[in-house]
C-alpha cells in the first residue's frame, strides 16, 4: 500500500530520516539536511532512539495497524529514526523524494490527515477529537500544519501536529506526538525556528 509508512506513524509516532545528521548530547540536538539546507535544534532533553527501540516500536505499530485495518503491512527494510523526550512525547522528521506535482502532494497530505483522524477514532472508540489545518511559514517555506487533539480519557489527552511541505522535490514532514503541553510547546517553537538556506 502506497501509504504504509504513513499509516504506521498514526499510532506510534515514527518516520524515516533520510540524509539527516543528529548529534546527541546534553545540549539541544542539531538536525541538519545539507542537501536542502535545513537546520533545526531540538529542545534539551530529547534523545535519538536506538535501532532496538525503533524496531520494537515498528513491530508494535505494525501489529496495531494490522488489527485496525485488517491487513498485513510489510515493514521489511524500514529503518526509521525517532526522537523522544520520554515514553509519551516524541518528535519525528521525514525527508524523502516526492516526484509528483504539488497538487498530488497536497492530495496525499489531506488523505494522510484524514487517515490519522480515522485511525484515532478506531483506536479509541470514546475519544473526543478536535482537528485544525492552517498554513505556516518556516523560514521562507510555506507548510501545511495539521493539528489533532484526542481526549482519550479524563487522565489522558494526546496531541499531534504535522508540518508538511514539498520543497525541492522532497516531502518534508516535521511532526510531534505528545501528552505534555509544555514539551509540545517546546517542540513547536523549535520547529517554527527551523531554517532553510
Amino acid at each position: 500500500m502506497k501509504y504504509r509508512l504513513r499509516l504506521l506513524i498514526l499510532c506510534f509516532a515514527f518516520l524515516s530520516i533520510y540524509k539527516i545528521y543528529a548529534q546527541n548530547s546534553t545540549n539541544p540536538i542539531h538536525i541538519v539536511d545539507k542537501e536542502l539546507g535545513f537546520k533545526m535544534d531540538l529542545p534539551r532533553g530529547f534523545t535519538k532512539m536506538d535501532s532496538k527501540e525503533v524496531g520494537a516500536a515498528l513491530q508494535m505499530g505494525k501489529k496495531q495497524i494490522d488489527k485496525i485495518y485488517d491487513t498485513d503491512f510489510n515493514i521489511n527494510g524500514l529503518e526509521p529514526n525517532l526522537f523522544k523526550k520520554d515514553d509519551n512525547n516524541y518528535f519525528i522528521i521525514n525527508i524523502k523524494d516526492f516526484p509528483d506535482s504539488e497538487e498530488a502532494y497536497q492530495k496525499e497530505v489531506a488523505k494522510y490527515n484524514r487517515l490519522m483522524y480515522t485511525t484515532y477514532q478506531k483506536s479509541f472508540p470514546n475519544v473526543e477529537l478536535t482537528e485544525s489545518t492552517e498554513t505556516k511559514k518556516i523560514g521562507n517555506e510555506v507548510f501545511t500544519k495539521y493539528s489533532l487533539k484526542a481526549v482519550v480519557s479524563k487522565a489522558l489527552t494526546m496531541k499531534v501536529f504535522n508540518f508538511n511541505s514539498l520543497y525541492k522535490g522532497k516531502d518534508v514532514t516535521l511532526a510531534a506526538v505528545y501528552v505534555d503541553d509544555e514539551v509540545g510547546q517546546e517542540i513547536l517553537k523549535a520547529v517554527e525556528s527551523a531554517s532553510f538556506k
